[in-house]
């Protein structure tokens, strides 16, 4: 029997070194070990990254070239250099011509897989398509539940108590967006790891029904019984005379009163849904004579207290002790059933859908694997199906979640008691995808419980990625962070969380340095304390010989980094300095809308379209005073549009001019008017204007070219379509804490540090299950979808609640983890908070006290110099060294390079346009041929397209009407070939001529890119004779789609005029 080995892996500890380490043993040992070793990563980029390592190693180590693994398995497996080498060139070879067998995925890929065979046994393979995605789905639903509003007035009913919910949180309630989010609570796992039964009986109507009633019941009942029982004890009170109180004047002296007389006031006054709160002073009352009367009062009183009123008391508060908590919890459940009832709504309606569409989900999948899995104690469900593997390694353990590890824990099981190798890998700390159902108590759990399996645990503690002072301020700011969270009760440890969290490093690892600035709060002011530490930062890290792409800004929200973007666009424009430093690239947030030279485009439009938008002017004039850094008079609010309107009415005419242009052109001749008058405004929002204009261009071609249409579009959809950008390693990055796991830079800029502080983005509803309430109805209720929020406390709700409370106090410790354990050199935390004045913030008490000093090594330099600023103060741990880098960006070959946006020049528009090198040849009329059929062959999705798209092609003047019906024979005739046939089917998503842009203004343009999930096919159009350039460029481009995450990426040569293809 072997053991799991289970890898607690710390930030920058080598985590991804072990695995490939522990992969090759395995290889060296049996060259065929590949067939039956399963690796799991969390990421398809994680998946090409680990098969990419494994082959270069294997290539290095066979070729005789330096490897730094090479000792490593010298000294592991016993076996010398020249039999590692030999191993390794018979386990590379055996991989490339066995690849599909080469199994690293991630676990949706593997479990999708199992399922597919699954759904074969069980004979349902073409019953149902297996799809991953199922938010367009719930979106669907949520589009047939709102047809439905004015037909089913109970379902009006809670829809109008939601939104009337929303309004009374200061909330402002978007139905549809609402709705789809309560759709996504089907696919929490709390929820999905129900039975079928539990499943049957939430959705019941009838069961839910019942629970609505006894809800109301209980309320009703406790109220009635709560505020009758009070009054009763207010009435023997009065009764007794004592200081002449009577019905006018007891609620004035009873509440100034201590002890249980304000809450009796309280409860006689309590109206309907008002929440019940009790203190120790109202138990204390039953026994504690002094909490009813003064002193002095009870030498008239004593006999009157204790013979009358105390026992009445104490009859009272035994029911209302025993039915408070219950009569709370039975609100929290009212209050949210209009949200329960919806979900149920939606629930029957997405089924619905999913039947009629004949799909199933690959969630689904996994709950029915889990109940195959569970049925029995070995993986004989996997057997079956034609899997059968011996090793097993699961990478980003943190992140796994309770069905992922239900399905996968018999394979171990299995591995272990089979002598294979199981081996886990992760980080505790570095749990944060909670959002997404990973649960690191499963890693703690294994850790905790020896019994539950034969395990090792390896800590790896050395950090081989950050400097000195970065690890030691880590090692001690998240020590002392977790003593200051640690809760007093909770079922969560969070010393086993963090007991691994220091780190050791080697001496001669540089020193490097930690700044953390607390500034004053952001302004509007373009000279604010935050914008010009952040310029002075990028001048300082620019003349210390840093490179743009050595530097990321780390955000939490996506909203966040397109405020950095923002700022950073204008220290390019304003700053001469940076002016050639700054580009940005970011898959997260460099949206459409972070341009504010988009904004001034769709600003013109709008005006275009009605002169009177006063909020389009407003925007029109703030865009332009923002790019062309010029001040916005104050005006009288009364009639600012007006005076505005009047001062630029020749402008506004000119607008009006061309509203009815194609929307290219408007788009084109709104850019040469307004903003080409400053090359540098066009250079630094080239690829977001590109990708506006490209957005006109294929808004007009679908049929839709109407401006009111396509301005509506922009602002229900385009404003937030992300840029696609290639990596580049000129570029300064953005990106959220969550895409930056994993990576590590030079310099981490972490803007918007005070994590603690921050209110969570959104409350999300949970689902919880109350402690028992010794009622039948609502403890056999499955799970109730609760919004967390402090009157859950006094409730049965109140353990879940609390440990929610805690769960997201983890979550963001965990998410500063991972955000200050990226930097290599130096890391940079900024603060912006108006509580720094009291010293109320939570990150500057800590860094503050003596304790965190006391924790940080005595060695020199480490210490902090404190510099104390206006309403403000900066702390620099270490040292800023001199770099010197000597690395230069070279331009790539076949890229295109946009200098200047060109403005009515027809051959090189930013519309799709077709590179003049695939059209190839010696007469005029050919090469017209080739440029129309580039075109049309652009304008088919499918082969229901050709005659649209060779009528388009007539419309435009490529073709005339004489060759249409030549052209079309000949498409048909070419395109129902196999493969260009496959090529044209309606499986892919399909991009023509769609930009990929750098951030150096670069744009890549495949003609033709086929997507289907990770899977990428490319597909180059040439009308010529075939030269080794092309195939170079088709290169280029799988190489772009590679590093945009597509695992499986495909290139081919198309030369249309010589009916033949090349894959590449």
């Amino acid at each position: 029997m072997s053991e799991l080995k289970v890898y607690k892996a710390s930030a920058g500890s080598g985590k991804t070194f072990r695995l490939v380490a522990e992969y090759l043993k395995l290889l060296i040992q049996n060259p065929n070990a590949y067939r039956e070793t399963l690796a799991v990563t969390f990421t398809n980029k994680a998946t090409a990254e680990m098969k990419e390592r494994i082959i270069n190693h294997l290539y290095k180590i066979k070729t005789g070239q330096k490897d730094e693994l090479l000792e490593s398995l010298v000294e592991e497996t016993g076996k010398d250099k020249e039999f590692i080498k030999k191993q390794a060139e018979t386990a590379l070879s055996k991989i490339l011509h066995d690849y599909s067998m080469f199994s690293i995925s991630t676990i949706d890929s593997f479990v999708q897989r199992i399922i597919q065979n699954l759904l074969w046994e069980l004979g349902e393979h073409g019953n149902n398509d297996l799809v991953i995605e199922h938010v367009p789905y719930i979106e669907k639903a949520t589009d047939s539940l709102l047809d439905e509003l004015t037909k089913q007035s109970e379902l009006f009913e809670h829809f109008a108590k939601l939104i009337e919910q929303k309004l009374n949180d200061n909330k402002s309630p978007n139905i549809q967006k609402d709705i789809i989010e309560l759709g996504k609570m089907l696919f929490n796992e709390r929820y999905r790891l129900l039975s079928t039964d539990e499943k049957k009986r939430l959705h019941d109507k009838s069961t839910l029904n019942e629970l609505r009633n006894e809800t109301k019941r209980l309320i009703d009942e406790i109220y009635d019984k709560v505020k009758k029982g009070a009054n009763e004890i207010i009435s023997i009170i009065l009764s007794s005379g004592i200081n002449g109180l009577n019905s006018d004047n007891f609620q004035n002296y009873f509440k100034k009163s201590k002890g249980v007389l304000p809450t009796l006031v309280k409860l006689s006054e309590l109206k309907p849904f008002q929440r019940i709160e009790l203190k120790s002073a109202d138990e204390n009352a039953t026994s504690d004579i002094s909490a009813w009367l003064t002193k002095e009062q009870l030498k008239k009183m004593q006999g009157f207290v204790e013979q009358q009123l105390m026992p009445a008391y104490r009859e009272f508060y035994n029911y209302l002790s025993s039915s408070y908590k219950l009569y709370n919890t039975a609100l929290a459940i009212n209050d949210n059933l209009p949200t329960l009832m919806i979900i149920n709504e939606l629930y029957l309606k997405f089924r619905e859908i999913l039947k009629d569409d004949g799909v199933m989900l690959l969630s689904d999948g996994n709950s029915l694997l889990n109940e195959f899995v569970n049925q029995s104690d070995t993986p004989f469900v996997y057997e079956k199906i034609g899997t059968r593997y011996m090793n097993y390694m699961i990478d980003e353990f943190q992140d796994t979640s309770q069905m992922q590890w239900k399905n996968f824990e018999p394979l171990i099981t299995d591995s272990i008691g089979s002598n294979g190798l199981s081996m886990v890998v992760g980080d505790m700390k570095q749990s944060i995808y909670r959002w997404r159902n990973g649960d690191w108590r499963i890693m703690a759990d294994i850790e905790a419980n020896p019994q539950l399996y034969n395990r090792e645990i390896i800590s790896l503690s050395k950090n081989y990625r950050s400097t000195k002072t970065v690890v030691y301020f880590n090692n001690a700011f998240f020590k002392n962070v977790v003593a200051k969270y640690k809760p007093d009760s909770s079922d969560i440890d969070l010393d086993a969380l963090y007991r691994d969290v220091e780190q050791v490093v080697d001496d001669e690892k540089k020193q490097g340095c930690v700044e953390v600035a607390f500034l004053p709060p952001r302004t509007d002011s373009p000279n604010d304390a935050f914008t010009t530490y952040i310029k002075d930062l990028l001048i300082d890290l620019k003349l210390r010989g840093y490179n743009p792409g050595d530097i990321a800004f780390l955000v939490r929200k996506n909203a966040q980094g397109r405020e950095m973007a923002d700022l950073l666009l204008r220290l390019k424009e304003s700053e001469k300095e940076l002016s050639n430093f700054i580009e940005i690239v970011s898959d997260d947030v460099l949206t459409l809308n972070a341009s504010a030279a988009v904004r001034l485009c769709i600003a013109a439009l709008k005006i275009a379209l009605n002169p009177n938008d006063s909020l389009a002017i407003a925007q029109f004039q703030k865009e332009q005073a923002l790019l062309f850094d010029s001040i916005i008079q104050v005006r009288d609010l009364n009639n600012w549009a007006d005076v505005f309107f009047d001062e630029n009415s020749d402008s506004f005419d000119w607008l009006s001019s061309i509203r009815f242009y194609p929307l290219g052109n408007m788009i084109e001749a709104i850019i040469e008017k307004y903003l080409a008058v400053d090359e540098n405004i066009i250079k630094g929002h080239l690829p977001y204007l590109t990708l506006l204009h490209e957005n006109a261009i294929n808004f007009s071609y679908r049929g839709t070219s109407s401006l009111s249409k396509f301005i509506e579009w922009y602002d229900q959809i385009g404003k937030d379509q992300k840029l696609t950008m290639a990596q580049s390693n000129n570029a300064i990055n953005i990106l959220t804490i969550h895409k930056s796991k994993g990576l590590g830079f030079p310099i981490i800029i972490f803007p918007y540090a005070d994590l603690l502080e921050q209110r969570d983005p959104h409350d999300d509803i949970r689902w919880f299950k109350p402690d028992s309430t010794s009622n039948e109805i609502l403890d056999n209720f499955p799970l109730f979808p609760i919004l967390p929020k402090k009157e859950l406390l006094n409730t049965y709700f109140e353990k879940e609640h609390i440990e929610e409370k805690f769960n997201k106090t983890i979550d963001k410790i965990n998410l500063q983890y991972v955000a200050f354990t990226r930097a290599k050199n130096e890391l940079y935390i900024i603060v912006t908070d108006d509580k720094l004045k009291n010293s109320e913030n939570e990150l500057d008490n800590v860094l503050s006290q003596n304790k965190f000093a006391s924790t940080l090594p005595n060695q020199t330099g480490i210490n902090p110099e404190v510099k104390n600023i206006e309403n403000g103060r900066i702390y620099l741990y270490g040292k800023k060294d001199d770099k010197h880098s000597e690395k230069t960006q070279t331009q790539d070959e076949n890229k295109e390079v946009i200098a200047s946006y060109p403005i009515n020049a027809i051959k090189s528009k930013i519309a799709p346009q077709f590179q003049i090198d695939s059209i190839e040849s010696n007469t005029e009329s050919d090469l017209q041929h080739g440029i129309a059929m580039h075109a049309i062959l652009s304008k088919i999705i499918t082969l229901n397209d050709i005659d649209n798209a060779v009528d388009w092609a007539i419309l435009n003047g490529y073709l005339n009407t004489n060759q249409k019906q030549e052209v079309v024979s000949s498409l048909k005739s070419i395109l129902n070939e196999s493969l260009y046939k496959e090529w044209f089917s309606d499986k892919w998503e399909v991009k023509t001529e769609a930009s990929i842009i750098n951030t150096d203004g670069s744009v890549y343009r495949p003609d033709r890119v086929l997507i289907n999930s990770k899977q990428a096919v490319i597909i180059d159009f040439k009308f010529g004779l075939p030269a080794s350039k092309h195939k170079k460029q088709v290169q280029l481009y799988k190489k772009l789609l590679a590093s945009m995450g597509y695992d499986d990426v495909k290139g081919y040569l198309w030369y249309f005029q010589l009916n033949r293809h090349e894959q590449i």
